[in-house]
């Protein structure tokens, strides 16, 4: 693939949404556990301007749903937020269309004003009939390559992300992962 420099910072304000889960009690039948999600956004000049952070205590019976399925959940539940609070929302994870979820409308009411970048750490790239893991996949420090269109189109079919999208790899830092 070409490798492209990463120019300079973008003069934007961003706006990180994450969040995380544990499990506090579990009888295998019926879990207690705390979902936590919420976002960040900073100024051009990364100064934050605001956080806004959730918690919620759950009960999760098994078969029913999953501490981290509920965390999701939460979190695209933020966009909409995010989205007026900055001029780009960056989205823990892929941007994958999971059942009930509502990434996918979620996305496109806000994508016509304010582009949404999901970023996943701990991706695989399907590459001459064989799966690498992004890790492997050879940057050098501040470089980036988009994918073409028909493996775009591959993995939206393959992984179920969301359709119109498009997909880069990049290393921003010399001892960082590769991201997706």
């Amino acid at each position: 693939p070409e490798l492209v420099p990463i120019g300079d910072p973008v003069e934007k304000s961003l706006v990180a949404i994450d969040g995380g889960s544990s499990t506090l009690w579990t009888n295998g039948n019926v879990s207690i556990g705390v979902v936590r999600y919420g976002f960040v956004s900073y100024d051009p000049g990364f100064k934050i301007d605001k956080v806004q952070i959730e918690s919620e205590f759950l009960l999760i019976r098994a078969g029913e749903s999953s501490l981290d399925l509920e965390r999701h959940v939460r979190e695209v539940s933020m966009i909409e937020d995010a989205s007026e609070n900055g001029d780009i929302v960056l989205f823990d994870g892929a941007l994958s269309m999971i059942p009930d979820v509502g990434l996918e409308d979620r996305v496109a009411s806000v994508c016509d004003n304010t582009p949404v970048v999901g970023i996943s750490k701990s991706s695989t790239l399907a590459m001459m009939n064989g799966r690498l893991p992004d890790i492997w996949i050879p940057l050098e420090a501040h470089t980036y390559f988009s994918l073409p269109d028909d493996k775009i189109s591959e993995m939206v079919e393959r992984r179920n992300l969301i359709k119109g999208a498009n997909t880069a790899y990049a290393k921003l830092h010399g001892k960082g992962p590769t991201l997706r």
